[in-house]
């Protein structure tokens, strides 16, 4: 019986050894990825997992190699206009310059002749619209326009402009046209218009 017994008490020592020694000269395990995810250590440019906002932060740049997180100098501002670009609107808008209006300092005084004799008087106001800039130079050559005025109306009065209805529109458009040809000669085409602000006949 003993002899029998014996040599399977032997075998069952001998594989509960060999089974010790293997489980006790097996190598470690190699880490795995979740393990290497749990302990922070993320390659890098690799995402990190949902809900955690700070894995991932060291050696994460942006797509010119800035830190993460901070604005690229080339990036930043998106939409301002260049430094020392016009801003809308902001054009040169200055236009054609406006027109004043210079008034003749005294009325005229104008004879109306009939049989070799003074048969009425005829008052005239008049006023100029000339270019802004050409106020001072009216002013200046005043006694120049004054004698061509004089003269227009002189001449209108002899040839009976100033008999019957001397202020219909027809009869007032001939002497206003004449009166402007006369102060371009003195101005130039900075004279616009001359306006006939009164107009009155006294029969003597």
């Amino acid at each position: 019986m003993l002899a029998k017994v014996l040599p399977l008490a032997i075998g069952l020592i001998g594989l509960g050894a060999g089974v010790g020694a293997g489980i006790a000269l097996r190598p470690d395990p190699a880490p795995s990825a979740d393990a290497e995810l749990a302990g922070g250590d993320l390659p890098a440019g690799a995402l990190a997992p949902c809900g955690d906002p700070h894995a991932g932060e060291a050696g994460a740049t942006d797509a010119h190699g800035a830190p993460a997180g901070k604005a690229d100098a080339h990036g930043g501002g998106h939409g301002d206009a260049p430094k020392g670009a016009p801003a809308h609107g902001g054009a040169d808008e200055h236009g054609e310059s406006g027109t004043e209006f210079v008034a003749m300092p005294n009325q005229f005084v104008v004879p109306v002749i009939a049989d070799d004799a003074v048969g009425a008087l005829v008052v005239a106001s008049l006023s100029l619209e000339v270019d802004a800039l050409t106020t001072d130079e009216a002013n200046r050559r005043e006694p120049k326009l004054r004698d061509g005025f004089l003269r227009i109306l002189m001449d209108h009065a002899n040839n009976g402009g100033f008999d019957g209805a001397f202020t219909s529109n027809g009869a007032m458009d001939n002497i206003r046209r004449a009166l402007v040809e006369s102060g371009r000669q003195v101005l130039g085409p900075s004279l616009r218009d001359v306006l006939i602000l009164d107009l009155n006949r006294q029969d003597l």
